[in-house]
């Protein structure tokens, strides 16, 4: 099976935890992303989405770059996430998106998908105001 780092994106836009939100969105609406890292001292600190302008704190889940791409589809759908961050010791590596992943294993992710619909999983975004950030 595929590795995480096989499918990530390794050319993130990455902010500092002091850069205004502001200024973070305008880059994000230039740069037509959907995703801005943010990392301070070279350590990965948190995420700042398009979706519902959602800041995404350390606590957001991750997933090391040798781990398998139907472990990073598992911790998407569990956490109703669609970036998740490949850290290892802090850093950050890259960013593997869950339609890098469909497009790389599109039948690991429809397995996944109906099975937690037979659950009835609830998928749940966590957002955090600026201030949780720095």
């Amino acid at each position: 099976m595929s590795k995480v780092r096989e499918v990530m994106t390794r050319n993130i836009f990455c902010v500092s935890p002091f850069t205004p939100i502001t200024e973070a969105a305008q880059e994000m609406r230039k740069s037509e992303i959907g995703v801005v890292c943010i990392c301070h001292n070279g350590k990965f600190r948190g995420l700042i989405t398009e979706r519902v302008g959602s800041l995404l704190d350390k606590h957001h889940p991750k997933i090391s770059p040798g781990d398998e791409i139907m472990q990073a589809a598992k911790v998407m759908l569990k956490n109703g996430v669609q970036e998740l961050p490949v850290v290892q010791n802090g850093k950050l590596f890259g960013l593997p998106k869950f339609d890098d992943i469909a497009r790389q294993s599109p039948g690991v992710v429809a397995m996944l998908s109906t099975k937690l619909l037979t659950v009835g999983h609830r998928s749940k975004e966590s957002t955090f105001p600026a201030s949780a950030i720095v």
